[in-house]
This record gives C-alpha cells, structure tokens and sequence, in this order.
C-alpha cells in the first residue's frame, strides 16, 4: 500500500526532530524538504541558498521537489519547510497523502529557533515579524487532515506509532 506522510508546521514545530525518530527504523524513507534541495543545490544552510538566490527561487524549487515527490509512486514521510504550504498544495496533499500539522506554540517553536540562530534566516528579523509570520501560517497549517500536539508528537516513536494515529 502507497502512503505518502506530509508533515508541516512553523520552524522549530519539530518535523526534523520527528523525521529523526521515524527514519531510524528504516520501515519507509524518510526526507527533509531542506535537505533534498540543499544536497541538489550543493549547498550548505537554507540561509546560504537563499542569499545566492533569493526567497523566490527557494519556494520554486520547494514546489518542484514536493511535486515530484507526491507524483512518485513511492512510499515516504517528508518534513516540508515551514513556509512551503499554499492552499493549492495543502488541498493536493490532503488528497494524495496524510498532511500532519505540529501544531507547537509559537513561544516553544522561538525558543528552539533561537538555540539554531543564524541556520535560519527569517529569525534575524526578530520575535514580532516571527509571531506576524506565524499567525499568517497557522490558518494553512490548520487545513492539514491531522492535528499532533507536542505531546502527540513524543509518543511517536517509529512509523508504526504514525501508522497508528492516522487510521480513519
């Protein structure tokens, strides 16, 4: 049986964190949307990607990747970037897969961010334009088919917990 797993949430929401856990069993690939664009762009830090070429080229290639992603007929959990979500996308991938939503606070999601700081280049534009930011994400992130709070989020410990939680 295919299952494609999305899972979406602000920075810091945990989807990295949680693809770890997931990818140690082996069970189904796992990937980050950052990863597979830096390792095809040959560079370092989404940061690093986004200087050279700005913030459009950056969500064109997040499109492009999803979608070859989600047109494979291959089986796979990805972490998608905070703000690769539009209505279209979020609509498709509900339809094509499992979109899972981590929904974390925004204080929690600053706090890690902020252990990461320069990584991540929005958080240069400091807490206000974060918590702005945010807000303007929540409203695509709460169209996700599923809903896993950070406590949701720690009894998920392989694929099969995942699995579990999202049976109809």
């Amino acid at each position: 049986m295919q299952k494609q797993i999305y899972l979406c949430g602000f920075m810091g929401a945990g989807k990295s964190t949680l693809l770890k856990r997931l990818a140690v069993s082996k069970e189904i690939n796992c990937y980050d949307l950052d990863d597979l664009l830096l390792n095809e762009a040959q560079e370092k830090t989404v940061g690093a990607l986004v200087e050279k070429n700005g913030w459009p080229f950056f969500r064109a290639l997040e499109q492009k990747k999803i979608s070859e992603l989600m047109n494979s007929s291959q089986s796979f959990i990805l972490a998608l970037g905070g703000g690769a979500l539009t209505e279209d996308l979020v609509k498709k991938l509900n339809e094509k897969g499992a979109l899972i939503w981590l929904n974390t606070p925004f204080d929690v999601c600053y706090e890690r961010v902020l252990i990461e700081g320069l990584k991540r280049p929005l958080v240069a534009q400091g807490k206000a334009s974060l918590a702005k930011l945010f807000d303007e994400r929540e409203a695509l992130y709460s169209l996700s088919r599923y809903q896993f709070s950070p406590e949701i989020q720690e009894q998920i410990q392989s694929p099969v917990d995942l699995l579990d939680l999202i049976k109809n």
